[in-house]
């Protein structure tokens, strides 16, 4: 691609390493939440007598629990989970994301 010039314009760049340069539409999600991703989030939530916590959504896809977090925090602001703390005897309460709301 570069044979015929010494430097790459921005645009070549953008053009070979960024799939939104090549027409991918770029869709509504906010940075860093792929669809992908939320997809399989929300699938664990498919049984609604299943309680989740960040942690135990982190293990069943392997990602980290920050990752975990974050997808979670998306899905409740949009009002996809809900979630109900619990505060136990010692610690910091565990957030639960017992059920999905039922989208009409």
């Amino acid at each position: 691609m570069l044979a015929s010039a010494d430097s790459a314009s921005q645009k070549q760049i953008d053009e070979m390493f960024n799939a939104y340069a090549r027409g991918e539409p770029k869709g509504d999600l906010p940075t860093g939440i792929d669809a992908l991703t939320l997809n399989a989030v929300m699938r664990l939530f498919a049984d609604p007598t299943v309680r989740h916590t960040a942690e135990t959504v982190a293990q069943a896809l392997t990602i980290s629990r920050t990752t975990s977090r974050r997808y979670l925090e998306y899905c409740a602001s949009q009002h996809l989970i809900v979630a109900e703390i619990i505060h136990g005897k010692v610690g910091r309460p565990q957030r639960y994301l017992p059920r999905r709301l039922s989208l009409v």
